[in-house]
C-alpha cells in the first residue's frame, strides 16, 4: 500500500493547488509599501485565479460585491475542475499541474500589471 507521495489523491490535489496559487506570491515578495491597497490584493489572493472575469466590461457596471462574487464563482469552478482532473491519476496530475502552472503564471503576470496600474 505504500507508494510515492504523488500516488495519493490528497497530494495530487495539493500539487495542482500549489501550481494554481504559488505564482501570486509576488504579493508578499515585491518591494512595495504595506499599505491598504496591498492588503486589499492580499485579501483577494484566494479569488485571483478568476481575475480575467474583469476583462468583460459588463462586470464594471455591477456593484463591487457582485464582481467579487463572480470572481469567486469562477475560481471555485476552476478549482473544482482541476481537482477532478488531478485525482484521476498520477499522469493526469502531472499534466494538469504543468498546464495550470503555466496558465497561472500568465494570469499572475496580468494581475501584477493590474496591481501596478
Amino acid at each position: 500500500m505504500t507508494g510515492t507521495l504523488i500516488e495519493r489523491p490528497l497530494a495530487r490535489i495539493l500539487l495542482v493547488l500549489g501550481c494554481l496559487y504559488a505564482p501570486y506570491a509576488w504579493l508578499v515578495l515585491i518591494d512595495y509599501p504595506w499599505n491598504s491597497y496591498r492588503w486589499h490584493w492580499i485579501k483577494m489572493w484566494p479569488v485571483l485565479p478568476g481575475i480575467l472575469v474583469h476583462v468583460s466590461q459588463t462586470i464594471h457596471l455591477l456593484p463591487d460585491w457582485i464582481g467579487y462574487l463572480i470572481l469567486g464563482a469562477v475560481t471555485c469552478g476552476m478549482v473544482a475542475l482541476i481537482t477532478i482532473l488531478a485525482t484521476r491519476g498520477k499522469r493526469s496530475a502531472v499534466i494538469v499541474s504543468i498546464v495550470v502552472g503555466l496558465l497561472s503564471c500568465a494570469n499572475s503576470w496580468i494581475s501584477y500589471q493590474l496591481f501596478l496600474f
